[in-house]
């Protein structure tokens, strides 16, 4: 191999190894940044919301069942559904 091909090699470990190193260290910095606001933001106070009625004759109870389980499962319980409006 040619002395240019050797350099280009070693240039492009270096370069892949910082680029993996930096994204290392977002990843961590990130984890850390979480981890510290939700220790110091207040989550235990949180009041669950009763669900919303079906008073309303143009919406199947079962719907709302459907929306509700599907709010519970993707916000892990700690999403709440202020109203539900049906498509005209």
């Amino acid at each position: 191999m040619t002395q240019a091909i050797r350099d280009a090699i070693e240039l492009l470990l270096v370069g892949m190894t910082t680029v993996a190193l930096v994204l290392g260290l977002v990843v961590l910095a990130g984890r850390l940044l979480i981890q510290l606001v939700n220790r110091t933001t207040p989550g235990g106070n949180i009041e669950k919301k009763s669900y919303p009625s079906t008073t309303s004759p143009t919406i199947d109870p079962a719907i709302v069942a459907v929306i509700t389980a599907a709010v519970e499962v993707s916000t892990s319980g700690q999403g709440t559904i202020q109203q539900i409006d049906p498509l005209q």
